[in-house]
This record gives structure tokens, C-alpha cells and sequence, in this order.
């Protein structure tokens, strides 16, 4: 097993692809949305994630040899962009 990657042969990497990228659309959706409670924007967002990843499949993006995973310098990146963010927050209420 590589460090970047997992490679698969049979044909699950391609599900498990369209799982993960499934999980990231819903995530981020969420994040940036923050309606659990309206029926008709938990539908759109469902047929927007459904709607991306039939794209994907498509397109040949979701190929099955390969699933990214989260890479350690992003973790510390984020983190260190929170901090920027703190440190200029408490930054502007000073002023």
C-alpha cells in the first residue's frame, strides 16, 4: 500500500471513489448552507451531490485505481490559517 494513495484492482476503488467525493459534497455543502431543517434545500442539495457525482462518473473522473486521501500538511495548514484568523479578529476588536 503506498503512503498517497490506496490502489485497488477490482472494482470497488470506483465506489469507494464516488463514497468519499459523495461524503466532501455533503460536508462542504452543509458547511456552507446550514438548513437541516427545509425538506426543499436538503432535497436540492441531495440532487446536487447526485447530480456532481454522475457527472464525475461520466466524465471518467471517478476512475477506480486510486482514492485521494487527506494529506498531513493540509491539517496544518488549517490550523494555521484558524490562528491568522483569531489573531486578526482580536486584531480589528482592539481598534
Amino acid at each position: 500500500m503506498s503512503l498517497c494513495c490506496v490502489k485497488t484492482t477490482d472494482g470497488e476503488g470506483m465506489a469507494r471513489s464516488a463514497f468519499v467525493l459523495m461524503v466532501v459534497l455533503v460536508g462542504y455543502w452543509l458547511s456552507l448552507s446550514g438548513y437541516l431543517h427545509e425538506p426543499v434545500l436538503l432535497t436540492t442539495g441531495a440532487i446536487s451531490v447526485v447530480s456532481v457525482i454522475a457527472l464525475a462518473m461520466r466524465m471518467k473522473i471517478l476512475d477506480g485505481e486510486t482514492v485521494p486521501y487527506a494529506h498531513g500538511k493540509t491539517i496544518g495548514y488549517l490550523s494555521w490559517l484558524l490562528k491568522e484568523i483569531a489573531k486578526a479578529n482580536v486584531t480589528v476588536v482592539k481598534a
